[in-house]
């Protein structure tokens, strides 16, 4: 992976020379744990692409997944703090350690529980300053090698307001996760009762680490190498303003909006209908084009993180299976003829999810981008799957809890956009890495955006008509 050599070789680190050879190497990851130890297992392919980044480099927090449950009404403080307990151990993924073991990442078991016995520790905070609370906490980072990969915190703020806040490193978790730890602590608090986890963590590691030379995953990475192979993935996404160095900022800008149907126009999801796609693709069309406008391209390629969820038991499983895949569309045939080649361009990716992102760069060595940022994709595209964010969800005795994501000031490529539908409103944000785009690039990426969509959902309703 070229991005990381230049990493490491641009500071120095104890154990350079062996992570270059195992980088270069056309040998996939490996590590050794007894398939009969339940204490240790190996890391899956994307655990252990964290790992070697959390080796190379201080990345601070950009690998990071914070969220605060904002809590409103007469919360049974000690209710919820059982729940969490419960909830949190559960998941054996989330109370790890990884270590080296022959050049490859290993996860072990962590005696030491995650929270007290009881759950998290009530913590009386000031209304004005529990803001502050939270993005320091999004903003500490996590140490792999001794754990814990996860912070709980507890934050009483008013008399029938609460935030529970929780923060776990991307090798431990991702989005989809997230709700299903925030759904398991609503059924728990309400006082349902929960299935069993019916693959544990460990069990799925190993199967990942299998999977990784089955012939379904040759099959995955040459669909990305017959897909990107006549593609410049230097010109395939929104210049940078800055050059890009082996040591970025990790500082963030952050551009908010929201989009509210006016009563009587047609709506995101019924233009997507009629156009015979996904919301999801009609919205990432519009990213599409909107890069492409931006890039004078006809040709763009974005990073989607993928849910790579098949198989039972992988609805419920908590850890780090989403899969960040280059998403390529041609964009010159019109809005239309994009919706439509975006729409393909996911099913395809669906497909072939289960490819390992450094298997997909070592297929491509003289095409894969060379800067810090990610060696595919300039741009992410993703929409958030927090439940209930709009209304919250009901708790039970009154209770009510809203998910909301923390944006920690980071930025793990040029530019990510992320979005929530509800109903009628899109909201979203734009974040930018103040060292490679200046802030005038990033509004100007958003705009486009935002007059692609409309022009969508027009074309959407005029085929309706």
């Amino acid at each position: 992976m070229r991005d990381l050599l230049t990493r490491i070789a641009a500071g120095p680190s104890p154990a350079r020379d062996e992570l270059i050879a195992r980088l270069r190497s056309d040998a996939p990851f490996a590590a050794d744990a007894r398939g009969d130890d339940v204490t240790s297992w190996p890391a899956t392919p994307v655990q252990e692409q964290l790992w070697l980044l959390s080796r190379l480099r201080d990345c601070g927090p950009a690998y990071s997944v914070p969220f605060v449950l904002r809590i409103e009404g007469p919360l049974d403080a000690e209710r919820l703090r059982s729940a969490v307990e419960r909830v949190l151990a559960r998941h054996e993924g989330l109370n790890t350690r990884f270590v080296d073991r022959d050049g490859g990442a290993v996860q072990e078991r962590r005696e030491e529980p995650l929270v007290p016995a009881g759950g998290p520790v009530v913590e009386d905070v000031a209304e004005d300053t529990a803001d502050e609370v939270v993005h320091a906490e999004a903003r500490a980072s996590f140490d792999l090698a001794t754990g814990p990969p996860l912070r709980v915190r507890l934050l009483r703020v008013g008399p029938t307001a609460h935030r529970l806040v929780l923060v776990a490193h991307h090798a431990v978790t991702d989005g989809w996760s997230t709700g299903v730890l925030i759904r398991e602590l609503v059924q728990v608090y309400a006082g349902e009762t929960l299935s069993d986890v019916t693959q544990p963590w460990n069990s799925h590691a190993r199967q990942a680490r299998e999977a990784a030379d089955s012939r379904a995953v040759t099959e995955a990475v040459a669909h990305w190498t017959r897909t990107l192979a006549d593609v410049d993935l230097e010109a395939a996404g929104v210049p940078i303003d800055h050059p890009e160095t082996s040591q970025p900022t990790l500082q963030a800008g952050t551009l908010r909006f929201t989009r509210t149907a006016v009563a009587g126009s047609p709506r995101p999801e019924d233009a997507a209908r009629t156009l015979g796609v996904s919301p999801f693709a009609l919205y990432l069309a519009a990213f599409q084009l909107a890069v492409g406008e931006v890039a004078a391209t006809s040709t763009v390629v974005t990073g989607v993180p993928l849910l790579n969820r098949s198989g039972p038991g992988a609805e419920g499983l908590v850890g780090p299976l989403s899969n960040t895949l280059p998403v390529r569309v041609d964009v010159g045939d019109g809005p239309v003829a994009a919706v439509q080649a975006t729409a393909t361009a996911v099913r395809e990716a669906l497909a072939a999810q289960e490819a390992p992102v450094p298997l997909i760069v070592r297929s491509l060595p003289s095409m894969a981008r060379r800067g810090v940022a990610n060696p595919l994709f300039r741009q992410l595209f993703n929409m958030g799957n927090l439940p209930g964010v709009e209304g919250g969800l009901p708790m039970g005795r009154g209770v009510t809890v809203r998910p909301v994501g923390v944006p920690n000031g980071t930025a793990r490529v040029g530019l990510e956009l992320t979005l929530e539908e509800t109903g009628d409103r899109t909201t979203g944000r734009l974040e930018f890495d103040r060292s490679l785009h200046e802030a005038e690039t990033a509004v100007y990426v958003l705009e486009a955006f935002l007059r692609r969509l409309d022009v969508l959902i027009q074309s959407g309703a005029d085929d309706g008509s």
